[in-house]
């Protein structure tokens, strides 16, 4: 990785770590919201994954625990700014 993108990370996880709940709330949701649409291989291989794992659930649902997945890795790295 180089100096800037590490700059870069070192600065986000601070802002983060010196956020309120709300605000990191606020910001895994965004990015959990943004995180299937920006990245979309990996939405992709989730859903395959839960379209194998789980052939009898309907579509709907495993389009809300994708959702879900997303959010809940959003908030897992915003609160990772913590630990900074």
């Amino acid at each position: 990785m180089n100096k800037k993108k590490l700059s870069l990370l070192r600065a986000l996880f601070s802002y983060f770590g010196r956020s309120s709940f709300v605000v990191r709330r606020r910001w895994a949701r965004t990015l959990g919201w943004l995180a299937p649409r920006l990245m979309r291989s990996r939405a992709h291989i989730v859903r395959t994954n839960l379209r194998l794992a789980f052939p009898d659930t309907p579509a709907t649902e495993r389009e809300r625990w994708l959702q879900r997945h997303f959010h809940l890795l959003a908030q897992s790295v915003v609160d990772r700014g913590l630990c900074w």
